[in-house]
């Protein structure tokens, strides 16, 4: 199915515009409004607000009209009883609830794996600029700026889309996403490249993977001792595997 077939519906088109309204940080103040006994009036008074609402409400409504038939066949016609025996629910009770841990179990697993992924990749961005700070020159304060610059830039680009039109091999566009595909690469990182920078950088079609070679040839270019460039490269290859786990 190509991009232009797959048509959204009017929801579906909604909910996409409203998860942007949920990539919020609970700061201090946003925990004290989440813990305030109100909150309890504020969730009633906003439940037709509420975008679960909204994503349940077609298979609530569906299967409420399926109730509705079945209540009106048995109650208003004198056609045969349509029931379901009891026992068949026992089997049927016993899976769901299986399946709802398994699936709750497995949604948080994925939550903190991607938790681990983020702090791991904050805590080495960390290490990477202390040790080009440390360990570069004290007069080559452009390699410097520009590694920090870079460091930024790639955490940054994990997030974005970006892609060149290129024949793939089937003939169609090969686009390069990177965990949301409503971000815009050039906004992402205007502020964080120099303009040179941000031009080659999007001239790629892999862009993370871009700014990691740049960060590789700055070391190397930094000329410090072996074992320190070897350590430095480590962090890279951990960036590396952080971008491979995103994708």
């Amino acid at each position: 199915v190509s991009a232009e077939q797959m048509q959204l519906l009017p929801i579906d088109e909604a909910r996409e515009q409203e998860r942007k309204n949920r990539r919020v940080v609970f700061d201090q103040d946003r925990w004290k409004r989440h813990r305030s006994v109100n909150r309890y009036a504020r969730h009633i008074s906003t439940l037709n607000q509420s975008s679960i609402t909204k994503d349940l409400a077609p298979a609530v409504f569906f299967l409420t009209s399926v109730a509705g038939a079945v209540t009106a066949v048995n109650e208003f016609t004198d056609l045969p009883n349509l029931v379901l025996p009891l026992s068949a629910l026992g089997p049927t009770t016993a899976a769901l609830s299986l399946l709802l841990v398994f699936r709750t179990n497995s949604s948080y697993g994925r939550w903190w794996e991607a938790r681990k992924i983020w702090g791991g990749l904050l805590n080495r961005s960390r290490d990477f600029v202390r040790q080009g700070l440390s360990w570069f020159k004290v007069e080559d304060t452009a390699s410097k700026e520009q590694l920090v610059r870079y460091t930024m830039a790639f955490a940054v680009a994990l997030k974005g889309e970006h892609g060149i039109g290129i024949s793939g091999g089937c003939g169609e566009a090969v686009v390069a996403v990177h965990l949301r595909s409503d971000e815009d690469m050039r906004e992402e990182l205007k502020d964080l490249l120099n303009e040179a920078e941000l031009e080659r950088a999007l001239e790629e079609v892999h862009v993370p993977n871009h700014i990691l070679r740049v960060m590789s040839e700055v070391v190397w270019q930094a000329e410090i001792d072996p074992v320190l460039t070897t350590e430095m490269s480590q962090n890279i290859t951990f960036f590396e595997d952080v971008l491979g786990k995103c994708e």
